[in-house]
């Protein structure tokens, strides 16, 4: 007994004739008769009978069909419902953020005034986690081939000060054409993020290349509570140069004179990808872009 032709029976009562049965299964009327008469002989007894020139249902059709109507129709409800779903997966887009995540939100509602309909499933930041785009933080430079597009964008690090910290030390020549070499802020208390963000992973990196380790005050999961203690006096700090966005009258930023204080953050696509996560996937760069003045 096959699920086809139990449409087929199924069909001929409803429409109660094999000619307009067969047009509505999109079969030729001799295949559904057939199909009708291999499940007659699954089931050893007649379902149709002659009736002049038509067929008409035996009691025995008539009991079948009424125990396999709900289940056709519940058959052909898990089949729309499973459709529906896969069509959905098809437009949901799974980004793992692991950093400028401040922009990769502003790239999703850019994405989302333009398609209202768009899905996107967010994670941290998991290199193994099956996703479409993600974002990651690196150290400035060339990095290890992928099968992802990916686009790269620089920035630089700076050094957060608190605004009288950043007067005196012009006021006493201390600063190069505006920037602070490293060795100044050697000894300072520092207001980092924790260590688990890759940012504060390449800043710790490019302050071992300038010959020491910075001395942690505090650390915090939220760049705004770094600026806001920075801002107060409390220490210095690193920031980003576009990703974190601008920072109080209280705080100046000032460039490192040494090198190395700069980091990548990487969009990747994950391949194959599918439309939307390809769509996704530009409207994303196009955001950091404009972010990065890279217009």
């Amino acid at each position: 007994m096959e699920l086809g032709q139990l449409r087929h029976f199924h069909a001929v009562v409803v429409h109660g004739k094999v000619g307009e049965a067969a047009r509505a299964e999109g079969i030729a009327q001799p295949a559904l008769t057939q199909s009708v008469r291999r499940l007659e002989r699954d089931l050893g007894c007649t379902l149709l009978e002659r009736a002049g020139r038509g067929v008409r249902v035996t009691e025995a059709g008539l009991l079948f069909d009424r125990r396999i109507a709900g289940a056709l129709e519940q058959i052909d409800a898990a089949r729309d419902e499973v459709r529906r779903f896969a069509a959905g997966e098809e437009r949901t887009v799974r980004v793992s953020i692991g950093a400028a995540s401040g922009l990769m939100a502003e790239a999703i509602a850019a994405f989302l005034a333009e398609r209202s309909d768009g899905r996107f499933e967010i994670r941290h930041f998991d290199r193994e986690a099956r996703c479409d785009v993600r974002s990651l933080t690196r150290a400035a430079g060339p990095g290890p081939g992928a099968c992802a597009t990916r686009a790269v964008f620089t920035e630089r690090i700076m050094a957060a000060l608190p605004a009288q910290m950043h007067d005196r030390l012009a006021a006493e020549g201390r600063l190069r054409a505006g920037a602070i070499p490293a060795a100044e802020l050697a000894g300072a208390p520092f207001l980092t993020m924790s260590s688990s963000v890759g940012f504060r992973g390449v800043c710790d990196a490019a302050c071992a290349r300038a010959g020491f380790a910075p001395s942690i005050a505090c650390e915090s999961d939220n760049p705004a509570t770094v600026e806001r203690m920075i801002s107060l006096g409390l220490g210095v700090g690193f920031w980003p140069e576009h990703s974190w966005g601008a920072v109080g009258e209280s705080c100046r930023l000032v460039p490192v004179a040494d090198e190395g204080f700069a980091r990548d953050i990487v969009v990747e696509l994950r391949e194959p990808a599918h439309d939307e996560a390809r769509a996704f996937y530009d409207c994303a760069c196009r955001t950091l872009a404009a972010a990065f003045g890279e217009d």
